[in-house]
């Protein structure tokens, strides 16, 4: 088997696999709502989705000139994979109000997040507020990432299989560089 296809076969095999499935299907499953509807573990389990889809989306994006940090673009490009009426209607809602408020506020901007175990990805209260459903959020992300390694191992030698494997690659270089630089610091002490 050659390299592209390890690299790739890797990828699904521990990251998405072994790390990244079961922790969703344990928030999803586990972690559940007390009895007011309210406390239910909502943010960190959408901050860990959201995480998710700017991976996929940057890992498959056709654009060349693809980047880790333009989560917006990634996000929105890992959200076309979904069902595209209900979650290119709501894109910008789970970008820019769930997305944006949880990662850089702690709380949604103008919006809720709910384990509401419904079918609806959005609902919207009495006073007009959405509220986006993440149990429906990471079913449809599970689906996504099982299509995504259905469709690369497919065509193990396709665009996208080749795309995937050079921006892992990348990852894990950046990733490493990072880590000897923090290595470095934590040696040197205080």
């Amino acid at each position: 088997m050659n390299d592209l296809n390890e690299k790739v076969r890797g990828f699904f095999n521990h990251d998405i696999g072994k790390m990244i499935v079961p922790d969703l299907q344990r928030l999803r499953r586990e972690i559940r709502p007390d009895r007011s509807g309210l406390a239910g573990c909502t943010v960190p389990t959408a901050m860990f989705a959201f995480a998710v889809l700017d991976l996929v989306g940057y890992l498959t994006r056709e654009d060349p000139n693809a980047r880790r940090d333009q989560t917006e673009k990634n996000i929105q490009h890992a959200l076309s994979r979904f069902s595209p009426l209900e979650y290119s209607r709501y894109a910008d809602l789970l970008i820019k109000l769930v997305r944006h408020g949880i990662v850089h506020q702690a709380l949604p901007k103008a919006a809720g997040i709910a384990k509401a175990d419904a079918a609806r990805l959005v609902t919207f209260g009495s006073r007009g507020i959405p509220g986006v459903n993440v149990d429906r959020l990471v079913d449809d992300l599970l689906e996504v990432l099982g299509a995504l390694e259905t469709e690369v191992r497919s065509a193990p030698n396709g665009q996208l299989a080749r795309r995937m494997k050079c921006r892992v690659e990348e990852l894990q270089k950046t990733d490493a560089e990072l880590g000897s630089k923090i290595m470095k610091i934590a040696k040197a002490g205080p």
